[in-house]
């Protein structure tokens, strides 16, 4: 090989590189497209996939004291509470009613439907209060907890936005037994 061999094969070596180095792109390029098409594709199935929505998630204006209707549980709920760092054993009396968004679509059904499930909503009452102990229930926020906790299980229990707070009436612990 001569001096001019050598130095042609020097200038066409980078146009080869260039030619693979295009090639190594593109097919990155490719492979980044399949990727995202592959991602693309499970995201949708799996939103096929999912569970459908349920009112509770709908945006529901704030309900006016004139489109509230309250519904009452009846009697007072008793029951023990857990038994706090003290040792003693406490049992709470609650007595509360429930609002309801009469004003919305679906408002004087679920008072009806409310009305007649008095032991869905005592039961779910029972099962906040239960995993209390009478320190929470007497601490300041303790009604409030409670009635937020009562709310929140309700409106999992009947799907729905439309109850609109738990208004405690009248919250007494004492001692038991």
């Amino acid at each position: 090989m001569n001096e001019d061999q050598n130095v042609e094969a020097v200038v066409a070596a980078p146009s080869g590189n260039k030619k693979m180095m295009f090639l190594i792109v593109g097919l990155l390029v490719l492979l980044i497209g399949v990727v995202v098409a592959v991602a693309i594709y499970i995201v949708s199935v799996i939103g096929q996939t999912e569970a459908p929505v349920v009112i509770i998630d709908q945006v529901i204006p704030a309900a006016t004291v004139e489109d509230t209707e309250f519904v009452s549980i009846g009697h007072p709920i008793n029951t023990n509470l857990l038994t706090g760092a003290d040792g003693r054993n406490m049992a709470i009396t609650l007595n509360f009613n429930i609002g309801i968004n009469y004003g919305q679509d679906g408002g004087p059904e679920l008072v009806d439907i409310m009305s007649s499930a008095e032991p869905v909503v005592r039961n779910t009452a029972l099962s906040v209060v239960r995993d209390m102990t009478a320190v929470e229930v007497n601490s300041r926020d303790g009604a409030t907890m409670i009635a937020s906790e009562i709310q929140r299980r309700l409106q999992e229990e009947f799907q729905t936005n439309l109850i609109t707070g738990v208004f405690i009436i009248d919250i007494f612990t004492a001692p038991s037994g």
